[in-house]
C-alpha cells in the first residue's frame, strides 16, 4: 500500500529548486559588475586627480611664447623685412570678429554651449567607431 500524499512536499524525485535569488549563479555576474564598477570608478578618480595636478602645474605664459615673425625694420621706421620660422601675429581674443569665433565653434562642437565641457553621447559615439573599425577614426 502506498503511503497517504501529503500537499506540503513535493513527491520523491521531483528535485527542490532554490529560487533565483538564493542561488550562486546569481550573485557571481553581480559580485562581477559591481567589482568592475568599482574598479572604474577609482580609474575615473585617479585620473581626475592626475589631470587636477597637471592643470595646477601648467604654466599660461608658454602660450605668449610661442614663436612670432622677427620685424626688420629700415631707417624711417617703416617695415623693411620680416624673418619668421611660422608667420603668426598675436590678437587678443576680444579682437576677434564674432562670425570667426562662431565657425571655429561650429566646427569643433556644435554643442559646446549645452554641456559642461564634455560630450557623453559624442564620446559614446566615437568610442563605439572606434572599436568597430578597429582603429581610431573620430574623436568625441
Amino acid at each position: 500500500m502506498r503511503p497517504p500524499t501529503t500537499y506540503l512536499r513535493p513527491p520523491p524525485g521531483y528535485g527542490f529548486r532554490r529560487p533565483w535569488h538564493s542561488r550562486p549563479e546569481f550573485y557571481i555576474p553581480l559580485a562581477l559588475i559591481v567589482a568592475l564598477g568599482i574598479a572604474f570608478a577609482a580609474y575615473i578618480f585617479i585620473m581626475i586627480a592626475d589631470l587636477e595636478t597637471q592643470a595646477a602645474n601648467f604654466d599660461l605664459n608658454k602660450l605668449e611664447q610661442m614663436e612670432s615673425a622677427s620685424v626688420i625694420l629700415d631707417r624711417n621706421g617703416k617695415i623693411f623685412g620680416q624673418i619668421y620660422v611660422e608667420n603668426r601675429e598675436t590678437v587678443p581674443y576680444d579682437q576677434l570678429p564674432q562670425d570667426l569665433i562662431n565657425a571655429g565653434v561650429a566646427i569643433e562642437d556644435a554643442k559646446f554651449y549645452q554641456h559642461h565641457g564634455y560630450d557623453l553621447l559624442g564620446i559614446v559615439r566615437a568610442t563605439l567607431k572606434n572599436l568597430t573599425a578597429g582603429h581610431v577614426r573620430q574623436g568625441a
